[in-house]
């Protein structure tokens, strides 16, 4: 499906796009639906969590967690796919892990050294 949303942001033509996974179709149409809700001018901006969330509950379409992330992989994919966009990969799931757990580690070890806990902000 990313590949897909890369395809039709590089305005690839339809006889060349690859096959559709017909399972995933209503997250397409949701994707779709929120993506001309991001213009700012000339320029489309980042599909926010708010917006999955608010849309989610104004269309009562009961997206599960992964399919709203599914929704914010494919308009990183279709951002960087766009003609004139500098090609950028969304960063993984594990590269965000491992920078909050040094963010936590250092946070930690600050306040320990402190001796006291780490503070929730």
């Amino acid at each position: 499906m990313i590949v897909y949303a890369e395809a039709v942001a590089a305005e690839v033509p339809d006889r060349k796009l690859p096959p559709f996974p017909e399972a995933l179709i209503h997250i397409w149409q949701d994707f779709r639906e929120l993506r001309p809700t991001k213009l700012v001018g000339m320029s489309a901006q980042q599909i926010t969590w708010a917006e999955i969330e608010a849309f989610d509950a104004a269309t009562f379409a009961g997206l599960s967690a992964w399919e709203k992330r599914l929704i914010r992989r494919l308009d990183d994919a279709f951002e960087a796919a766009r003609p004139g966009n500098a090609p950028k990969k969304p960063a993984s799931i594990a590269d965000t892990r491992a920078a909050l757990r040094a963010q936590i580690a250092a946070r930690t070890a600050k306040a320990q050294a402190k001796g006291g806990q780490p503070s929730p902000t």
